[in-house]
């Protein structure tokens, strides 16, 4: 399974520090609020309870977003993006 994570976070202090959090799973960002996890990333219920302690219920918000290998393959990176879902190669983001 792999993991999407986007969110919608005001503070800028607080974007920085869940962006580092996501990034020190091994999360890679596919856009300035957006993360894609690795495959079978491991202890995803201990970060997403990491991120939900930082936000405020009125204020911020964030998705959680399973997704299968199949469905990733089905995935469309449109218009002025670094990335494309050939470059986010599925094998670069496996853990052994």
């Amino acid at each position: 399974m792999i993991y999407l994570i986007t969110y919608d976070i005001e503070s800028p202090k607080k974007r920085k520090f869940i962006s580092e959090i996501l990034l020190s799973y091994g999360f890679k960002r596919i856009q300035k609020s957006v993360f894609l996890s690795r495959e079978n990333i491991k202890f995803v219920d201990e970060i997403i309870e990491d991120i939900n302690n930082l936000l405020q219920i009125k204020e911020d918000s964030i998705i959680y977003m399973p997704l299968c290998r199949e469905d990733f393959h089905k995935s469309y990176f449109l218009g002025n993006n670094r990335f494309s879902r050939e470059s986010l190669q599925l094998d670069e983001f496996l853990i052994f």
